[in-house]
């Protein structure tokens, strides 16, 4: 009855044993996985030559916007100091 008893000690602490050391397996590739996930967003960004030329004409629109917006502005403000009779300036 003894040998049965400590052969059954023996085989659930093996199983207790297996059980951690698949835990901690998981834990660790889950470690691995968020670090490589992390890594995979920072990583570089690739710029192909469309995307240049599509950024040089968003800031050549962005340029000429500001410019028509000052001009605008500038009209809107002499129309506005012509009503008041000041002669537009």
């Amino acid at each position: 009855m003894g040998f049965a008893l400590q052969l059954t000690a023996v085989a659930f602490g093996a199983l207790i044993l297996i059980s951690l050391l698949f835990i901690g397996l998981g834990r660790v590739l889950a470690w691995v996985a968020r670090r490589a996930s992390r890594e995979m967003v920072k990583g570089p960004e690739v710029v192909t030559a469309e995307d240049k030329e599509r950024r040089k004409a968003s800031i050549a629109v962005a340029a000429v916007m500001a410019y028509l917006e000052a001009e605008r502005k500038e009209a809107t403000g002499a129309a506005q100091s012509e009503l008041k009779g000041d002669g537009g300036k």
